[in-house]
């Protein structure tokens, strides 16, 4: 689905047979008599030769395409406007399926002002009617904020009228874990979403486990640290030379794993108070 300003996006195209037989502000008119009621359930108006990226031309689309037929009477030549409701691929130009949903509408030129009132309010029908649906989202505990795809934004438990197809939102509250959630809605109707939020525990696993590495090397290394300078002590009291390179390299040694041992002891205390959450 493409989406501007939470609204899926809805194509509109007239044949050149209402175009040439009608008078030249019909088609402005008649697209900004759609425009209000489109928004109000979940779709933006828009050009078919409105330019889209490469992504969201490789998707379908519903457009509406009106035509014009004449029927000479002997009174008057009546006009049928048609509405045909579609889903192309607009990158490749063609039909794709035609929706079972058909709206013709006959007049004669002198209803010309008042057929398009009627003609939008049929288009409105139809569209809530097959392709529209209220979407009801509760939660435990209320009061989360949710976030559709399409940018609705509201407080549980709250419900929206939104397009029929795939809708996905997010879901955040404090002192729980964020919850994504897509939901395919394939007819209209009334659909219930209900969103059961985890309680974000009081630390992080992840934190933790660096966390005890380091105590665990801290460990060992105070082990040997403990072990050179047993080793060193007991070289003094064997050996005559108390300048000994064995004596310095036992010392040397000691001291170094004793450092490396409060590094990492204190390395593994700021992990272990980082993976808790204040």
């Amino acid at each position: 689905m493409v989406y501007a300003g939470g609204k899926e996006l809805i194509f509109f195209d007239f044949d050149s047979s209402l175009t040439d037989l009608l008078p030249p502000s019909f088609p402005q008119e008649l697209s900004e008599q759609l425009r209000d009621p489109l928004l109000d359930i979940g779709y933006q108006l828009s050009e078919l030769h409105t330019a889209l990226s490469p992504e969201e031309e490789n998707r379908n689309h519903l457009i509406l395409l009106f035509s014009l037929k004449l029927t000479p009477t002997a009174a008057d030549t009546q006009y049928t406007i048609q509405t045909n409701l579609v889903k192309v691929n607009v990158s490749e130009g063609r039909q794709r399926s035609q929706s079972s949903s058909f709206i013709s509408l006959s007049f004669g030129l002198s209803e010309l002002s008042t057929v398009k009132t009627v003609l939008s309010r049929k288009i409105i029908e139809n569209l809530r009617t097959h392709y529209v649906c209220h979407l009801r989202v509760h939660s435990s505990p209320q009061g989360v904020r949710i976030r559709s795809g399409s940018g609705l934004e509201g407080v549980t438990p709250l419900e929206w009228i939104v397009p029929v197809g795939i809708f996905t939102i997010e879901g955040k509250h404090k002192g729980y874990e964020p919850i994504n959630h897509t939901i395919e809605i394939s007819e209209p109707g009334v659909h219930t979403c209900y969103l059961q939020l985890r309680k974000r525990p009081f630390y992080q696993s992840r934190m933790m486990i660096p966390g005890a590495a380091l105590l665990l090397t801290s460990a060992v290394c105070f082990f040997s640290e403990r072990y050179y300078f047993d080793n060193y002590h007991d070289l003094r009291k064997n050996e005559l030379d108390k300048n000994s390179p064995l004596l310095e390299e036992s010392y040397r040694r000691a001291k170094n794993f004793g450092y490396m041992g409060i590094t990492s002891l204190v390395l593994s205390a700021v992990s272990f108070s980082l993976s808790f959450k204040f």
